[in-house]
């Protein structure tokens, strides 16, 4: 049997906003989201896609999942996932970001 959320979207939102001393303007500007979208989600009358749901966790600093409403600790865990934007970057910059990365992994820098 699937797991259930404990808690909405719209209460867990609340809460870590309030936490983090974040307000609706901010998401709306930091996350180029509108404020009737943030409005929306903040009252639980919509509730955003995973990819959204991942944005404002990670802008939040919190685990998505917990965000989502579900029974997992608020803190992000240290191993989480990095997100790289590399908009505007050339082959060459990803190239030499990714070879960055690898030579962390394997222990040489």
């Amino acid at each position: 049997m699937a797991a259930k959320p404990i808690a909405t979207f719209s209460e867990r939102l609340n809460e870590i906003m309030s936490i983090r001393g974040k307000r609706q303007v901010d998401l709306c500007r930091d996350l180029h989201l509108s404020k009737s979208t943030v409005s929306q989600y903040m009252t639980g009358v919509s509730t955003p896609k995973t990819d959204r749901t991942y944005l404002m966790a990670q802008y939040l600093h919190c685990d998505p999942v917990w965000l989502s409403g579900y029974d997992v600790p608020m803190e992000k865990k240290e191993h989480e996932s990095l997100v790289i934007d590399i908009d505007g970057m050339n082959a060459d910059q990803i190239s030499r970001i990714k070879s960055y990365i690898e030579q962390v992994k394997e222990g040489n820098l």
